[in-house]
């Protein structure tokens, strides 16, 4: 970058032992570089002192030519640290809480929102047909109870008011909220995951992938960029299982057939994978087989829809198990293990859950009154008996 765009580009590092990977391209740690040090100084005495102190004329200079400055692993910065790589006071908007505190603290709603004028935030629910769900922006005004944030969309600038949300988690058995949130919809954004970017496009990117395992997954990241001009790739600490050989890293010409693919970030599927497997065994050698076949056939040329099922129904069981078993309980009574029989069992006779199945039967062309709507039951005694082999782990109901 710093030679095909001629740009004053610095690396910082959370720690000085990441800043060594870089080699002779001069990485430092954020806090020697900006000057902030340990810490210990606040906002108003890291400003006098680069502007007046011998001492920090490094940082002065650092600060006043730097024109792209990159931050390896920004999400280990602490926000301490960010609130200052800013300027202006910082504002903090507290949610407003309902109900029980183990859901509330699984919310992915922050409970308090530290935001400044200029920072960049992520959408983390859909408003409208144009404010979506993972729409990057920058804030241009705090308010009392609502901020401004300026979007780009399309080349297009946009800016609106956002307002705090109501955010529920929903017993759909017993039909109660079980915890409310009220909360702006905003998450801070420095960097994203590639899973939120599916589906971005991205002038300036750069990517992370020394973690990157599933398969497509480098190609939707790299995908979000505009063009592959002026590009630079950095492979750093290859692994052995990594998709490409070296002779591929090599030739630079395979970033432009992954930019070419379409393929979408496959999740880890091999909870609904296993359980699916394992229900279509108790069909083997019966009446059904072949219609039972079929439709296993149907569902791995689209997995993606039934694994989205299988995770929704995960996490109705994880509701209806947290609500009948109590939180730090040492041994559980018969009373509770009633209590899950009698929920699991109106769920799997509710409208909700026919619905779902009809819906996903629908989408693979199977008849709802077959033995597909019995395998798809199957599946749901199949969690039952995997949750409660659950109570059996030290780890249930701890926070």
């Amino acid at each position: 970058m710093r030679f095909k765009q001629g740009k004053n580009v610095s690396i910082v590092c959370s720690t000085g032992i990441a800043a060594t990977h870089y080699g002779d391209l001069r990485a430092q740690t954020l806090h020697k570089w900006s000057g902030v040090e340990d810490g210990r100084h606040l906002n108003e005495e890291i400003i006098h002192f680069v502007k007046t102190d011998e001492r920090f004329t490094v940082a002065k200079h650092n600060i006043e030519t730097v024109e792209t400055l990159i931050i390896d692993e920004s999400s280990m910065i602490s926000a301490k640290i960010f609130n200052q790589s800013l300027q202006g006071d910082l504002k903090v908007y507290v949610s407003q809480d309902e109900g029980s505190q183990h859901y509330l603290s699984k919310f992915l709603e922050p409970k308090n929102l530290g935001l400044k004028l200029g920072c960049p935030v992520m959408l983390i629910k859909n408003l409208n047909d144009i404010l979506v769900n993972g729409l990057c922006g920058t804030v241009t005004k705090l308010n009392t109870d609502s901020v401004e944030v300026k979007f780009t969309l399309e080349h297009k600038t946009l800016t609106v008011t956002i307002a705090k949300e109501v955010f529920t988690t929903f017993d759909p058995v017993d039909k109660i909220v079980l915890a409310k949130r009220v909360q702006l919809p905003l998450k801070v954004g420095f960097a994203i995951t590639i899973h939120k970017a599916q589906g971005m496009t991205i002038e300036n990117l750069v990517v992370d992938c020394n973690n990157s395992i599933q398969p497509g997954q480098l190609g939707v990241a790299i995908g979000r960029a505009v063009s592959i001009q002026d590009s630079t790739v950095i492979f750093d600490r290859l692994e052995v299982d990594s998709d490409f050989s070296e002779s591929e890293i090599d030739n630079l010409e395979f970033i432009e057939n992954i930019l070419g693919t379409d393929q979408e970030l496959l999740p880890d599927k091999s909870g609904s994978r296993l359980a699916l497997d394992t229900v279509l065994k108790a069909f083997t050698d019966t009446p059904v087989e072949a219609n039972i076949l079929v439709f296993s056939d149907a569902i791995s040329k689209n997995y993606q829809h039934f694994h989205d099922w299988f995770q929704a129904q995960c996490s109705i069981m994880e509701d209806i198990g947290l609500n009948c078993f109590p939180e730090g309980e040492v041994k559980f009574s018969q009373k509770h293990r009633n209590d899950y029989f009698i929920k699991f069992n109106k769920h799997i006779n509710s409208k909700e859950y026919e619905d779902s199945v009809i819906a996903l039967l629908n989408y693979y062309g199977q008849q709802i009154n077959g033995p597909q709507f019995q395998l798809l039951t199957s599946v749901m005694f199949y969690l039952e008996k995997d949750f409660f082999k659950s109570l059996n782990s030290p780890s249930f109901g701890s926070s």
